[in-house]
This record gives C-alpha cells, structure tokens and sequence, in this order.
C-alpha cells in the first residue's frame, strides 16, 4: 500500500450491521480461524453493535473510502487497572502485508493508553497459519509471555504475548 494510500486509512467503531457483515466475510477469507470460531467472532461483533460505546467489548475498524480493510475488537479485563486483552485482529486477504494489522494495533494502543491503558495481552494460536500474526505482534514490540500446551485442541497450543504501554 502506497504511502498516500495510507493516509486515506481512517479508523472508526463499529456501526451498523452491514459492517458486522462485512467484518464476518473477511474473518471467513482469512482461512486461519476454526469453523466454530466464526459464531462466537458474529456473537461479538453483534455485541459490541448492540451495546455501543457502553458495552465492555470495544472495536477499531480500518477503512478506507467505503470499504472495510480490517478490525480489531479489544476489551479492558474486568478487575484490573489498566489491562486490555485482543480478542480479534482481522485484516482482509486481499489487503494483508501492506501495513493495515501494524496500523490498527497502533491505533488499538492509542485508544487504550487514553483511558489510561497500561497494558495489553494477545493470546493466539501457534498453528504455522498464524506465523504472520506472530510476527505483527512481535514487530510491534509484543513480547511472548507463555505458552499453554494443547489449548485450542491436541497440537494446537496457545501463545500469550505481552506489551507494556508505559516505562515504568
């Protein structure tokens, strides 16, 4: 994606169902997530529409024109100070390598350290389908903190990454 591409990039929340729709369809294409993973991603996106900004699920979605790049959907853990936890990063096949998913997590940790974010943890799959969402993580600056053998499924362990928002 061209630089100037890039500053027509504007991120926005969730607003109506036809993005929810559109948000599902890219979900779909990417072919990393489980089939019984795709519910549960609508179940939330429906969720955060029907909530609004009061629902403790939260999204950024990346767009540019009309059209729905990609989208992060992110909560603040219950009982914490300043914890925040990725549910979902989804970037559309098509548009994926060319800056998008380092975009949105930029702006997914912008909107977190406003309300005095602190922190953020990503737990994802270390099947080799996510290698490229590994790396993003690691690119900006996420650290792995552990790893949870056979979590999803047999051979499918789970990775937990870590990024502290503020030097303390």
């Amino acid at each position: 994606m061209s630089a100037a591409a890039m500053e027509n990039l504007v991120f926005r929340g969730l607003e109506s169902l036809a993005d929810v729709a559109r948000l599902e369809e890219i979900i779909c294409h990417t072919g990393v997530f489980y089939p019984e993973e795709i519910p549960v991603a609508r179940e939330l996106l429906d969720d955060c529409l029907a909530q609004a900004a009061s629902g403790y699920y939260r999204t950024v979605l990346a767009k540019r024109g009309d059209e729905i790049l990609g989208y992060a959907l992110y909560v603040e853990v219950a009982g914490t100070l300043g914890t925040f936890e990725l549910y979902w990063l989804a970037v559309d096949p098509i548009r994926q390598g060319h800056g998008i998913g380092r975009l949105l997590m930029a702006e997914l940790e912008r909107q977190i350290i406003a309300p005095q974010g602190l922190r953020i943890y990503i737990s994802t799959s270390a099947r080799p389908e996510y290698e490229p969402a590994r790396k993003l993580y690691t690119a900006c600056g996420y650290r792995l903190a552990g790893r949870l053998p056979d979590y999803f499924r047999h051979g499918d362990d789970l990775l937990y990454f870590y990024k502290s928002l503020v030097v303390l």
